[in-house]
């Protein structure tokens, strides 16, 4: 389905950069804004219902970073941890993105020391 909107967006001539709007930040168009937010809320239901899937967590971790949704991969990384605190995979995926990511040593350190 993304495929075909870049397609289309191409064919159109909308494929440009965004724009900074005045605040400094890019704009972004609505429809890509709501596809976003939409994915975002059919993993919330997924994850709730299969909570304990470590997979889907790691699937909705590399969309979150693939759509760069800092604030929404943040919060999702202290609920799978709260929820399956002994996975070590978890443990280390959160660090690396702290650590290479967000440039934060020692909140990389307190995740691994935890």
């Amino acid at each position: 389905m993304n495929r075909l909107r870049k397609t289309r967006k191409a064919r159109l001539g909308l494929d440009q950069p965004p724009k900074k709007a005045k605040n400094g930040k890019k704009q972004v168009s609505l429809s890509d804004h709501s596809l976003v937010t939409r994915i975002h809320g059919l993993y919330s239901k997924a994850l709730k219902k299969f909570a304990g899937d470590v997979l889907l967590w790691m699937q909705y971790f590399d969309w979150c970073k693939a759509t760069k949704s800092s604030k929404a991969l943040g919060s999702s990384y202290a609920r799978a941890i709260q929820l399956h605190p002994t996975d070590d995979r978890l443990w280390i995926s959160c660090a690396k993105y702290e650590f290479e990511e967000n440039l934060n040593i020692s909140s990389a350190r307190g995740n691994l020391s935890s």
